[in-house]
């Protein structure tokens, strides 16, 4: 067979509200960022002319919603085009934002592009730029916003000596981060001769298996603070022997991160601002001129503590901070930082050991605590009783038991006594 290159894409969720946004104070700023899951799209395009890809599969959720703007279908068209223009094919499916029963504008699609239909799983051959077939591409749209059955069922695949690409919009494993819309497991999709699983929904990239590959190539753009970091597409490359090669490339136009401040060292006003400057200094060095809409939450034990729980210094500290950061970045060009807002989660200074001697029920705590702490069976037995109902559950169960280790007893111990500590202490005094 012929080596080939191919862009695999998920989740673009063209014109989604974008949240963090709403008080920027910069009207071009504001745009930007409206506007950002368009540039994550316009960068995709570029990248896949300019690395001569032979095609490109997109795995649902094009659309943010089933009733799709007339912008959105507008700007995919657009960009659609300029992937015919390089003889680049697209092989698309519908996820469950936007189903195949959603509104939709009367649009002319060119033939290079292949939206996959929701009754039954289809093939289209993939072509070299000679008309030759490269690969074999299979894929079924969702119909309706919610599919519960298992899409996997439905895939035969005919010719196991091509390389087969197969789209699935899906939560494989019961992931319970996400909707539990087409529901799979790995099991399944290792069983049929397929050398690529193009996947889409779940919006953090992943290689859950390699050779056969099932990948997740997460969405290109992150909307809010709950999606961290570089967002972006696979460049895929298989050569004469089927060996498969994948290569991140982040497409983001906007990156949000979330950095924690400890205050345990901070004895001022003036140690606080400066630990921000320092974050802010840092975060410049690192981003590579890329937008960012940045949170700070500060934890940890420190005399800051009743400083930053009165609302008005935090509201204050932040608003000098926008101010500065977007005016300064409106000067210099778009590789503006906004900080979107000062999470506190700190608590006051307290000495354990003034407590451990005391025969209040505090002491008492502690002092279980310190013996859990020092007899790992112990502990262990502890950690089973005390997760017993949790680890009984379905979903919560896999993941708690999955974590467990000796090192992760002892973090939930601690985490447990600085809780309790802290709910107890006023009562205390």
């Amino acid at each position: 067979m012929k080596s080939f290159r191919f862009i695999h894409a998920a989740d673009l969720h063209l014109d989604s509200p974008f949240k963090g946004y709403m008080n920027i104070p910069s009207k071009e700023i504001t745009s930007y960022i409206k506007n950002s899951t368009f540039i994550a799209l316009q960068t995709m395009v570029d990248l896949a002319i300019r690395e001569k890809v032979q095609f490109v599969v997109l795995s649902g959720d094009i659309f943010d919603l089933a009733d799709r703007s007339l912008r959105a279908q507008i700007r995919f068209q657009k960009e659609m085009l300029r992937l015919g223009e390089n003889n680049i094919q697209v092989f698309i499916i519908h996820g469950n934002h936007d189903p195949e029963d959603g509104s939709r504008a009367d649009l002319k699609w060119p033939d290079h592009v292949h939206f996959f239909p929701s009754n039954q799983v289809e093939m289209i051959p993939a072509l070299d730029r000679n008309g030759q077939e490269i690969a074999h591409i299979y894929g079924i749209s969702y119909p309706t916003r919610s599919v519960t059955s298992n899409l996997t069922e439905k895939f035969n695949i005919k010719d196991v000596n091509q390389y087969n690409i197969a789209l699935l919009h899906t939560n494989l494993d019961g992931n319970p981060a996400h909707d539990n819309y087409a529901p799979s497991h790995k099991e399944d999709l290792l069983k049929l001769a397929v050398n690529y699983w193009a996947l889409g929904h779940i919006h953090t990239r992943q290689i859950v298996h390699e050779e056969p590959h099932i990948v997740y190539p997460g969405n290109i753009q992150g909307r809010s603070v709950r999606e961290l970091g570089e967002r972006g597409c696979y460049i895929v490359d298989v050569d004469e022997t089927r060996t498969t090669k994948l290569t991140f490339v982040a497409l983001e136009a906007v990156r949000w991160i979330h950095n924690k401040i400890n205050i345990a060292d901070l004895k001022s006003e003036q140690d606080l601002k400066d630990a921000v400057d320092l974050q802010l200094k840092m975060l410049d060095e690192e981003k590579d001129n890329k937008p960012t809409i940045a949170r700070f939450t500060f934890e940890g034990y420190g005399p800051l503590h009743h400083f930053l729980n009165e609302d008005v210094n935090v509201k204050e500290l932040l608003m000098e901070y926008q101010e500065k950061y977007t005016l300064e970045s409106i000067k210099v060009d778009r590789s503006f930082v906004w900080i979107e807002s000062f999470k506190i989660k700190t608590s006051p200074e307290i000495s354990k050991d003034q407590y451990m001697d005391d025969s209040h029920y505090l002491g008492d705590l502690l002092r279980i605590s310190q013996h859990l702490l020092n007899d790992s069976n112990q502990l262990q037995a502890f950690n089973e009783e005390a997760l017993f109902s949790m680890k009984s559950h379905l979903k919560a169960g896999k993941y708690l038991r999955e974590m467990d280790s000796e090192q992760q007893r002892i973090e939930w111990l601690k985490t447990a006594e600085e809780l309790v500590l802290h709910l107890l202490l006023e009562e205390v005094k």
